[in-house]
């Protein structure tokens, strides 16, 4: 969760590069932490790297399939 909350922070201070490592390390250690494949598409679709957003929010939608955030996100990337 540290790894979460650090990505999220560095996110928001547009540290995007520091905010990536750390996302990418929070789901790592949990690959069921769908909050974190969410805000790696989020962030990887602010970068522009529509591919890796559109791979992420795709992982975080097959652990949970009903979120509609998710869901938008899925459809604004297609």
């Amino acid at each position: 969760m540290i790894y979460y909350l650090r990505g999220y922070a560095y996110t928001e201070l547009k540290e995007y590069e520091r905010a990536e490592q750390e996302l990418k390390e929070s789901v790592r250690l949990d690959s069921n932490f769908h909050e974190g494949y969410y805000y790696l598409a989020l962030l990887n679709a602010e970068l522009n790297h529509v591919d890796e957003a559109k791979e992420n929010v795709e992982k975080a939608l097959e652990i949970e399939p009903a979120n509609k955030k998710y869901q938008d996100l899925q459809r604004k990337l297609n």
